[in-house]
């Protein structure tokens, strides 16, 4: 399996490669050729290819290749790998990892991970999401602002509006009913997870509650069966923002309940703790100063329905980076 990379033409970059782990293809990379080798873990989901067209992951793959010879790969499940392989465990993966640093002629490499790539977890997570009716994001968003400000470090979360599918998994009074999700992980030990997010699980009788006790893979597999491969397609813009006052919330809810498909998730990120404490030229990924990130993810199905979708989600952005954004980066894409 070789398949050709770059289609942003960069210094140093080379094919993607395969090597076999438990009898699967598993596609790496090497750049630069610096003293130190580093391998790069991806988060939940990659692709080689696609990462050289998006600039902010570009950028930061060229800056740790001109002081090393940077490794990545695509996990066994995404991107260039074999695809189709249920969810792998943490040795599967380890595996995989020693395949690639063998193929590769590393003897000694040092590790980088983001994400579900990159942080040590508990073996189960207090994973809180009680889903509430969208028409009450108003009442719902000032009281989740207000908990995420004194919540503990291990608390990370998102406030999320969708809708729930048409699908026998969820009770049939649910079906087509927008919801804004507050989705909080705790990172500590469940029980603790449980007494900590409880304030969350009482703004109301929410719709559904998705809140459970679970492993971290099974957390990450939760989304799996709303996008079918190659079913949908999907534009998204993202921007910091300065604040979250009752005036950008009622300003923010009232754009989100105008999308034009029901397939869409937008959602209200807050950020903070130990993430801000790490200065801007700590690492590859720079400021870190914002305090929220709004993320317009639209999905849908029909390629006559791309004007539309893609024009809701800029004029969201547009506005949001008109009265509500940080003076720092946004990010958008397109699959």
């Amino acid at each position: 399996m070789r398949a050709l990379m770059c289609r942003v033409i960069l210094v140093g970059c080379n094919r993607a490669h395969a090597t076999r782990s438990d009898g699967l293809n598993i596609a790496y990379q090497t750049i630069g050729d610096g003293p130190l080798d580093i391998i790069y873990v991806p988060g939940w989901v990659s692709n080689l290819d696609h990462a050289w067209i998006f600039p902010p992951l570009a950028h930061v793959f060229e800056r740790l290749s001109a002081f090393s010879r940077l490794i990545l790969f695509d996990k066994r499940g995404t991107g260039l790998s074999d695809r189709n392989v249920g969810f792998p465990t943490l040795e599967e993966r380890m595996r995989d990892m020693q395949a690639v640093l063998d193929a590769a002629g590393s003897r000694r490499a040092a590790l980088m991970g983001t994400s579900e790539g990159g942080h040590p977890i508990a073996e189960e997570l207090m994973f809180c999401a009680p889903a509430y009716p969208e028409e009450r994001a108003n009442d719902m968003l000032p009281r989740w602002r207000d908990y995420m400000a004194w919540a503990p470090e291990e608390v990370s979360g998102l406030a999320e509006s969708s809708t729930i599918p048409r699908d026998p998994a969820y009770p049939e009074y649910t079906w087509g009913k927008r919801v804004v999700t507050l989705a909080t992980v705790y990172g500590g030990p469940a029980e603790e997870g449980v007494r900590v997010t409880r304030p969350l699980r009482g703004f109301g009788e929410p719709l559904l509650d998705f809140s459970g006790r679970m492993p971290y893979r099974a957390l990450q597999s939760i989304y799996d069966g709303l996008f079918p491969t190659g079913r949908d397609r999907c534009y998204w813009k993202s921007t910091y923002l300065a604040g979250l006052d009752n005036g950008a919330i009622a300003d923010i809810a009232t754009r989100m309940a105008k999308r034009p498909s029901e397939k869409t998730f937008a959602s209200i990120w807050k950020f903070g703790g130990a993430v801000q404490r790490v200065a801007a030229d700590a690492t590859a990924f720079g400021d870190r100063s914002m305090p929220i990130m709004l993320s317009l993810d639209a999905i849908w199905s029909d390629p006559a329905n791309d004007d539309p979708n893609i024009g809701w989600v800029r004029d969201v952005w547009r506005h949001a980076a008109l009265f509500h954004r940080s003076p720092v980066s946004e990010l958008s894409g397109i699959w």
